[in-house]
């Protein structure tokens, strides 16, 4: 998939890049918000990415500091 520039992703763009089901599950909670559709992605993204652990420290993303022993 390209890499996509540093914009807000419209509609249609979400939709082409991610399941149908996944889709549909997105819309539906952002009717609930009075938010755009690159925000509702980008903090379900940021739950999901929570709740697995990722981390969210810059230095060890960018691989600037040694992960830690697991």
């Amino acid at each position: 998939m390209p890499q996509q520039p540093s914009v807000a992703l419209d509609t249609m763009q979400i939709r082409y890049r991610i399941s149908y089901m996944t889709f549909l599950r997105m819309m539906a909670w952002k009717r609930t918000q009075p938010i755009t559709m690159s925000q509702a992605c980008n903090m379900l993204l940021n739950v999901a990415l929570d709740e697995m652990g990722v981390t969210n420290d810059s230095a060890m993303l960018l691989g600037l500091e040694k992960k830690p022993d697991a």
